[in-house]
């Protein structure tokens, strides 16, 4: 399934940068944290799925766009910012095509697990509880304001709220000119980035956003070390079975978003867009 959902994925994204020639796209496969989620056998790989379809569809086909929506529940907490700008862009542009993808996607999903277990969701409330736990020892931003402050669980919702509010006043300050295929990226990487939990692995849902950024390096001409260098370390750590709540995958989060902002800044263009994937 894991497989499945990044092959899929890896061809959605091609179709947005204009079936381009080369193999820059293979470079998906060694990023680490893909190896990492299929090593661990994650269903983060659902959630990207979904990402990449909703930036594919979100223009021509907001039903269907909103029906595969749904596919993000499956890792909601790691894409906060972004589910917040998604809505607002979908009440403010009258989007409603969107909106009953969305519920119809839910309730279809809700449903369905429902006619097998009535009881699933006080089921899952342990659940979460026991995560409040767990969730000192990630390897995150979150995590470790969480160590700060272990009598205040809050704190590892607070990167997420406060990079929702910087997001969404982007958002109304680009308004009209908004481009899920442009600034959109730059929203679901940082949303990994703040997430109030999350592993190495969920950083795949940073691909589009890194791909991006690949294929401006070599349109520019740019050297790509800097992505190579990073990557190796990460991979290291993932193929020398470094524990996955190590401390030393601190670091990759906030290192994959700011490569990204650098080529982009290095290159000095306001915008980069797949050729024919316009809000």
């Amino acid at each position: 399934m894991i497989l499945v959902c990044l092959a899929l994925s890896t061809w959605v994204l091609w179709v947005l940068h204009g079936r381009r020639k080369g193999h820059l796209l293979l470079s998906i496969y060694l990023f680490a944290p893909v190896i990492a989620c299929v090593e661990l056998g994650q269903m983060v790989a659902l959630a990207m799925l979904g990402v990449v379809l909703f930036l594919w569809l979100q223009r021509d086909r907001p039903l269907l766009a909103g029906l595969c929506f749904m596919l993000l529940a499956v890792k909601p907490h790691l894409l906060l910012p972004f589910g917040a700008v998604v809505l607002m862009w979908a009440i403010k542009g009258k989007r409603f095509r969107f909106i009953a993808g969305g519920i119809l996607g839910i309730a279809a999903a809700f449903g369905t697990v429902l006619c097998f277990d009535q009881k699933i969701f006080s089921q899952y409330l342990p659940v979460l509880r026991s995560a409040n736990g767990v969730s000192q020892v990630m390897p995150n931003l979150s995590s470790l304001l969480h160590w700060f402050y272990p009598q205040s669980a809050y704190m590892q919702y607070l990167p997420a709220a406060c990079a929702a509010c910087g997001a969404l006043a982007w958002f109304f300050r680009r308004d009209e000119d908004w481009d899920w295929n442009n600034e959109g990226l730059l929203v679901i990487a940082a949303s990994v980035v703040v997430a109030p939990y999350s592993w190495v692995e969920d950083e795949m849902l940073m691909i589009p956003a890194i791909l991006s950024a690949i294929y401006l390096c070599s349109d520019s001409g740019r050297s790509m070390k800097g992505f190579i260098v990073l990557n190796g370390a990460a991979l290291a750590l993932v193929l020398f079975n470094v524990r996955f709540y190590s401390p030393l995958y601190l670091w990759t989060k906030v290192a994959w978003l700011v490569w990204v902002l650098l080529v982009r800044a290095a290159a000095r263009l306001p915008e980069l867009r797949p050729e024919n994937a316009r809000t």
